[in-house]
């Protein structure tokens, strides 16, 4: 990979929350509503977004301490069945 080279971060479930992404990219304090972070050894922010649509399930499972409740996981096996497609933000 080329330093130049743009990166896709694809999100979904509560990491649509633009604030809450740049919150992963420029840091924010323990008081932030989604808890401290310390923030990306590179800070740009996104030239933009958009909306995509993932053809995978998604699985509740585990324990988050961070917010006292499952995690969210979105295994790479595609969708056979009749669940619905994830719609997230790239």
């Amino acid at each position: 990979m080329i330093a130049t080279d743009p990166i896709w971060y694809v999100a979904y479930g509560s990491n649509l929350l633009a604030d809450r992404f740049e919150s992963y990219i420029r840091g924010c304090g323990d008081d932030a509503v989604w808890g401290g972070h310390r923030g990306s050894a590179d800070a740009t922010l996104p030239a933009g977004d958009r909306q995509v649509v993932v053809p995978h399930p998604v699985y509740f499972g585990g324990h988050s301490r961070r917010w006292n409740g499952a995690c969210c996981f979105c295994p790479v096996e595609p969708l056979g069945d009749d669940r619905l497609p994830v719609v997230g933000r790239a």
